[in-house]
């Protein structure tokens, strides 16, 4: 698709989405994952994974903070459905 930017979320910050942030850096993506939109069963493995991808070059960001960088703005339409999803 030629994009090098991509977001990650889901299940067990700490293995799936780590394992997977750290293989992209690797081939060249930046890797965006908000900290809101994953987790892991228990919490200290969760912050483990989030200490361990900061890193490694993963930008940890929030769904709010990605939503505006789409959108440009809180003004639009748009941006009301997208955070009541």
């Amino acid at each position: 698709m030629g994009r090098n930017q991509i977001i990650l979320t889901g299940l067990e910050a700490h293995i799936s989405i780590m394992q997977t942030s750290i293989e992209l850096i690797e081939k060249g993506f930046d890797v965006f994952v908000p900290a809101d939109t994953t987790g892991s069963r228990y919490l200290e493995n969760y912050k483990a994974g989030l200490r361990r991808m900061l890193h490694t070059e993963v930008t940890i960001t929030s769904s709010d903070a990605t939503n505006f960088e789409w959108l440009r703005n809180a003004n639009q339409e748009q941006y009301e459905v997208i955070t009541r999803l």
